[in-house]
Parts: structure tokens; C-alpha cells; sequence
């Protein structure tokens, strides 16, 4: 066999045995929290703490993702409403998804913030749903030009207010999904 006959021949080599991490919570995720939409058109409030060390050093501020989904067994169909900073203040917010049942199991938003401390997430049902839900706040783990693309569109959007008695000032997701 010559030279050049020895470099076409493909093998398939053994990779190690590996094995996903079960039941453990991913790296990026700084905090899970459970509540309730006990009545129709009731927007419930969870929160997590922002520890320092998660905001970003050296940068104007940092992107949070924040994912509901309904509860095992729960007829919720989450939309977020508004992300708080630790003033109290509405921060802004961009809809990655809609909750629809059967095709996402889950409302996706990311938000920005430049200090550390409690990140408030308002939380209702949509077409007047109720039931319970988790959400879990990530640091967003996005490339550079995605979260360039999302800093522009936080730059230029404008808040939508939505019409509700429990919270005059609040925003609300498109009907499309904005983000995929």
C-alpha cells in the first residue's frame, strides 16, 4: 500500500463514554421561582436577587432572559407582563416568545439591567387563565450580534400599555412572536 492510499482511509474512532447532568439546574440560571395566578385577569409577582457578581463589569448593563412555563397539570397560559429593577422601575423588555399550548411550552422575554439586586417578574394568564408556574431568570448567554440586535431594539421600542384595572402601567407581549 503506498503513501497516498493510507491518507483516504477513514476510521471511526472511540470517543469516551459521557453522560448528561441529570436533575442539575444549567449555569446560567440565577434564580427559579414558583407563585400562582389564582383569578382570571390577576397578575402575580415573583422575584429573584441579582447578585453583583452577575452583572456584567465594564458594560452599561446586563441581558437576563426570563422563562415561564405553567406548572405540571396547571391550565395557565403564562404571559409576562413586566420585569421590575430593584427601584421598582419598569425595565425594558423584549418578547422572544409566546406561550402556546402544544407548540412553546413557555413565554420568553429578555430584559436589561445595570444593578444588582431584586428582579421583579409580573406574571398573568392569558385568555383569562389560571393556574400556577415556574420562572427561571438566566444571564443571558447570547453572541455578541444578537445582543447587539437586541440593544437596538430596546433603543427604539416604545412601551405598550395595557389596559388592565390591576396595573395601568404595565406592558404587554405582542400578538406575534417578535424573536425566535
Amino acid at each position: 500500500m503506498n503513501h497516498r492510499d493510507r491518507r483516504r482511509r477513514f476510521a471511526v474512532e472511540p470517543l469516551e463514554m459521557r453522560l448528561a447532568l441529570s436533575g442539575s439546574t444549567p449555569a446560567n440560571v440565577i434564580g427559579t421561582a414558583t407563585a400562582t395566578v389564582s383569578r382570571p385577569r390577576e397578575v402575580s409577582q415573583t422575584s429573584v436577587q441579582v447578585a453583583p457578581e452577575n452583572i456584567t463589569p465594564q458594560k452599561h448593563y446586563t441581558i437576563f432572559g426570563v422563562f415561564v412555563q405553567p406548572a405540571s397539570g396547571s391550565e395557565l397560559q403564562p404571559q409576562i407582563v413586566v420585569v421590575r429593577g430593584n427601584t421598582g422601575k419598569a425595565l425594558p423588555l423584549e418578547y422572544g416568545r409566546s406561550f402556546r399550548s402544544g407548540i412553546s411550552d413557555q413565554a420568553v422575554a429578555f430584559t436589561k439591567d445595570s444593578t444588582a439586586g431584586a428582579l421583579s417578574i409580573d406574571v398573568t394568564g392569558a385568555h383569562q387563565s389560571t393556574g400556577s408556574y415556574q420562572v427561571q431568570t438566566t444571564l443571558s448567554g447570547m453572541s455578541t450580534v444578537t445582543a447587539r440586535s437586541i440593544s437596538r431594539t430596546f433603543r427604539h421600542s416604545l412601551p405598550r400599555t395595557c389596559p388592565s384595572k390591576e396595573s395601568p402601567n404595565t406592558t404587554r407581549p405582542p400578538t406575534s412572536t417578535s424573536m425566535a
